[in-house]
Formats: C-alpha cells, structure tokens, sequence
C-alpha cells in the first residue's frame, strides 16, 4: 500500500504541535522537517518559505484557540450556564501553543500582526460580556476586559507549568471578585 503524500495542512498540523510540545525552537526549519521524516524539498514544495509556513502557523492558531471560542454564541444576554460553558471552552485552549505562538510573535511581525488580531478578538469578546452582563458603558467594560485578560495571560506566563484545574479555579476566583465587585448583591464570599 501506497503512503499517502504528506499535505501543507499535514505541515501545519505538525507545527502546531511540535510549538505546544516543543516551543519555538521545534518549529524552525530543521526540526520540523526531522520530526516530520522529510526534507527541505518536501516542505519547500507547500511553502514558499519559512516565513509563509510560520504565518500559515499562525493563521491556523487564530482559527483553533480564538475564532472558534469567539464565535461560540451571542452574548445578548449570556446566563450563568452560558458563561461557564465559554469560559470552559477558554480554558480548553491549549497554553503552550499560546505561549509558543507568542515567542514567533516577538521575532516576526507578520506573526505579531496575527497574535494582535487575536488578541483584539478575544477582548471584544469579553468586552461584550461585561458590558451585557453588567449593563457596563463600553469604557468601563473594555478596561475590566483588559484587566481579566492580563491576568490570564500573566498567570500563563509566569507559571506556564500550572495546570489547566489550577487556572480555571484562579480565574473562577478572579471573576467572582469582579461579580462582588460589580454586583454586590450577588456577592460572594472571598
């Protein structure tokens, strides 16, 4: 039986891989043809270079950890079960290929153009939660969406060892300071 010929998406499937398990470093020429078992030729035929493979990279990460979590629903008017379903689905993605994909970013503008649209993305997301949760104006909502973010990001970065349990309980903890914060009555108990 035939092998089946090794795809550009194949390629990508790879690199987005080898980046979570690896870091950047495993997705640089060399490496990512060895832990695919193939030459330069093979991987010059799907790109043009390494350059192009990376922003490929980087496209299909915006697809896998924002665009499917940010098109998950409305935000109209998200109720308890809502929220804590999307916020799973945050947490599902997976950090090291965040932290991996944001290493490219400092080296590559043209992959550090694709994190910020990321990024971006997700903060309009939560943006409109607070504001429709929390009848916030949009200032106000933006500069809690910031803060929720950073914290996120921060605590991935910092201790990217932390398990996924871990961050869910630190931001669960997190977004009940903000509820008490912005809806006392529904407080809870710090």
């Amino acid at each position: 039986m035939r092998k089946r010929r090794f795809q550009k998406e194949d390629w990508v499937h790879l690199g987005l891989s080898e980046l979570s398990e690896n870091g950047a470093e495993a997705v640089k020429l060399e490496a990512i043809c060895k832990a695919a078992g193939l030459t330069r030729g093979s991987f010059y035929h799907h790109f043009e270079d390494h350059t192009v493979f990376l922003i490929d990279l980087a496209e299909a990460w915006l697809v896998l950890q924002t665009e499917t979590v940010s098109h998950s629903g409305s935000f109209e008017s998200i109720s308890d079960a809502e929220l804590q379903g999307l916020q799973a689905s945050i947490m599902d993605i997976d950090f090291r290929l965040e932290i991996g994909m944001r290493e490219i970013a400092r080296r590559l503008k043209p992959v550090a153009d694709i994190v910020q649209r990321a990024d971006s993305t997700r903060l309009e997301v939560l943006t409109d939660i607070y504001q429709r949760r929390f009848a916030l104006a949009s200032e106000a909502a933006h500069e809690l969406a910031r803060l929720e973010y950073a914290v996120l990001n921060g605590l991935v970065l910092t201790w990217p060892e932390t398990s996924t349990p871990e961050l869910d309980t630190l931001a669960g903890r997190y977004r009940e300071m903000v509820q008490s914060f912005l809806n006392p009555e529904r407080s809870v108990s710090v």
